[in-house]
This record gives C-alpha cells, sequence and structure tokens, in this order.
C-alpha cells in the first residue's frame, strides 16, 4: 500500500502522474490524474526451487526481465512527464534509472537506507552475493539522483548516505490520517499490549509470542490482542498454548484498515519486534491514537521513537528483553507525558498537510 500512500501525496502537488509498478494493489482507487502501468512480471519468486541454483537461475530471469520491462515502460511513456520518482529498492530499477537519467529526466529516488544495513551471510552464500549487488544498485542510484528523499528524522550518516547530503532532502512515503486520534481515554482502558501487522518472521511474532509467558509471570493481570494475519499463526497460538496463556491472548485476524483506530484504542500499549524496519507506519498510527509505542530500537524506527520521550526502545527482540521492557515501563511515572508528546510529534510532523509540504519543498528547483 505504500505505493498509493506516496502517489496520494504527489496528487497535492502535480496534476498528472505516471505510476508504474508491479504492486498496485487491486481495487484500490488512486483517483484522477494518475495513469498507472502495471509490469507483468515481479522480481519476487512465488515459490523456490531445488535444486538452489535452479532457483538462482529463475530469480536472475526474472529479476532481468523486470528491469528491461520496466525500463521500456519509462522511455515508452517519457513525453508523460519531466521528473521520476523512484520509491525504495533501486536495486529492482538501476536500469530504469540509467535510462531516464539518459533521456534527461530529473530523477527523485526514496530511501529509507534499509539496504546500507550488512547483512552477516557467509561469502560462500548467494544472500551475500545478492545482498551485495542490491548495495552496489543501491549506490548507483543515489549518484545518478538530483534529489534524494529520505523520511523524516533520519541520520544520512547512521543510513549509509553521508556523501550526498547535498542533495538530501527529508519527507515521509505516508501520512497518519485524521481517523487515527484518541477516541478513548487512555486510563480508561483494559489493560492490554497489543500488536498490529501481518504474522510473518520478519515481524518477530514467534519472539512476541514466547515474550508473553513471561510478562504474565509479573504482571497476570495483563490481556494481549494480536490484529493481523500471517503464516505463523498457527505457530504463535500452539507456542502460547504449550505456555498454558492462550486465553489470555485474542487473535482477530485481518481487519481493514478503516477499524485499527478502534483496535489501537483498546490498547494501552503497542509493540514492535520487528528485527529489521522502515520507520514503520504503525507505530505512528498508535502513538495518534494516544496508545505507547514499544519497538525493537532498529532502522527506521530509531527516525520516530525516542527512548523515554515519544516511547520506548527494546535493545533486540529476544523474547526475555522483550518482555522485560514491557515489565519495566508498564509502572513507568513518565507515562502520561509520553504519550502526550508523541501525539503532538504525530500531529506535528506527519499530518497530510505537512507530508505534502515536505515533498512540495523536495521537489521545488529540480
Amino acid at each position: 500500500m505504500h505505493v498509493v500512500s506516496v502517489v496520494g501525496i504527489l496528487r497535492e502537488i502535480s496534476d498528472r502522474i505516471c505510476v508504474i509498478s508491479g504492486r498496485m494493489p487491486e481495487g484500490v482507487s488512486i483517483g484522477e490524474g494518475v495513469h498507472p502501468r502495471t509490469l507483468r512480471i515481479t522480481t519476487h519468486l512465488r515459490a523456490f526451487s531445488r535444486p538452489a541454483w535452479l532457483s538462482a537461475l529463475k530469480w536472475a530471469v526474472s529479476y532481468a526481465t523486470g528491469q528491461i520491462e520496466m525500463s521500456c515502460q519509462v522511455a515508452r511513456m517519457s513525453r508523460e512527464f519531466d521528473v521520476v520518482v523512484f520509491y525504495e529498492g533501486a536495486h529492482h530499477y538501476v536500469l530504469s534509472i540509467i535510462v531516464a537519467k539518459v533521456l534527461r529526466k530529473k530523477i527523485v529516488k526514496y530511501s529509507t537506507g534499509l539496504m546500507a544495513l550488512e547483512g552477516s551471510y557467509s561469502r560462500l552464500s548467494f544472500d551475500y552475493w545478492a545482498g551485495f549487488m542490491f548495495r552496489v544498485s543501491e549506490r548507483i542510484s543515489h549518484a545518478l539522483s538530483d534529489r534524494i528523499v529520505v523520511p523524516t528524522g533520519a541520520d544520512p550518516g547512521r543510513i549509509g548516505m553521508d556523501k550526498y547530503t547535498g542533495k538530501i532532502s527529508t519527507a515521509m512515503y505516508m501520512f497518519v490520517a485524521d481517523s487515527f486520534r484518541e477516541k478513548r481515554d487512555w486510563h480508561a482502558r483494559d489493560n492490554v499490549v497489543g500488536y498490529v501487522g501481518r504474522l510473518v518472521a520478519i515481524k518477530g511474532v514467534i519472539q512476541l509470542a514466547q515474550a508473553i509467558p513471561l510478562i504474565l509471570k509479573a504482571k497476570g493481570d495483563l490481556r494481549f490482542l494480536i490484529v493481523g494475519d500471517g503464516v505463523l499463526m498457527g505457530d504463535m497460538k500452539k507456542c502460547l498454548q504449550e505456555a498454558g496463556c492462550l486465553d489470555r491472548v485474542t487473535f482477530v485476524g485481518w481487519v481493514p484498515n478503516e477499524s485499527i483506530p478502534d483496535y489501537l484504542n483498546e490498547m494501552k500499549f503497542h509493540i514492535l519486534p520487528s528485527p529489521f524496519e522502515a520507520p514503520g507506519a504503525i507505530n505512528l498510527e498508535a502513538m495518534a491514537c494516544g496508545t505507547i509505542a514499544i519497538a525493537n530500537g532498529v532502522g527506521g524506527i530509531l527516525d520516530i521513537i525516542i527512548d523515554n520521550q515519544t516511547g520506548f526502545l527494546v535493545d533486540g527482540n529476544e523474547p526475555r528483553t522483550i518482555a522485560e521492557k514491557v515489565i519495566e515501563v508498564w509502572d513507568s511515572p513518565d507515562l502520561e507525558r509520553i504519550r502526550h508528546d508523541a501525539a503532538d510529534f504525530v500531529r506535528r510532523s506527519f499530518s497530510k498537510q505537512s507530508v505534502v509540504n515536505s515533498w512540495r519543498q523536495a521537489l521545488e528547483d529540480l
């Protein structure tokens, strides 16, 4: 849905937008003046094959084909635009950036800097060399870009962009809708800790499930609310069942976006234990609802959660570390100040108008 958010922001600045994407959500209206072009191919494999070299070959062919098709779309539509905004993942379209540069288009690259993070893979592994190639592509895209837009508050040095400070502007890829607000007084809410998001490994949900029994040993009056769906729901329930505390956890499943503010208003704390994360829209949405955000201090989360000021940071996502942090902050004397400061921060920096103004400033004088 990030592509829809970015398009929605840019529509406030431009009358005509051409969108080239392989992931346009079905059934989502992106408004008048927006002309989508959906690619027929994706660089993501639907399934892995055996032997491993066959998967690598399939991926390489898909990757090359996707690059060529997107570049052809850029060339074919070049008379319809003056500025090309590439959103994250430059390794998926570095050839398109080169083509746009040859066609003398202004290039704006939005990047959270996550590709700057080094993986811990062996040099003999496919993941190591794929990551190396992606980082090289990222550097090429940065060098060719006329403007690099990074998330509000991001430190260029921390995300590997200190060489490009002269062409960096700050803006977010999304804004927090007015529907995300405090509807229920925090003190009137039950003692609920929640999680909203996909139930997949990259979100750290198994570690969260393993932390819940440890939290309940110290705080037996708490309940947990899990909003979202994914392949690990069954594993989470099994873990909680074996620990004898499944009855203290409510699994809601998938809910439409317009229902999320209501669930956030049922929680006192929201926790995001991801080991690898961009700023995370759900953190901002929780903060806007007066719900106190607790998150693993990684990636873009460090740009929006200031420990003990706008929320709380966890040093890692090990189950015991998560549990100790929840237990520690529950009785903090600063909760009232933190949740008010967090909500003010979101209203000030992530309203639709403030985000649109940031993008307008980033695109000026190109």
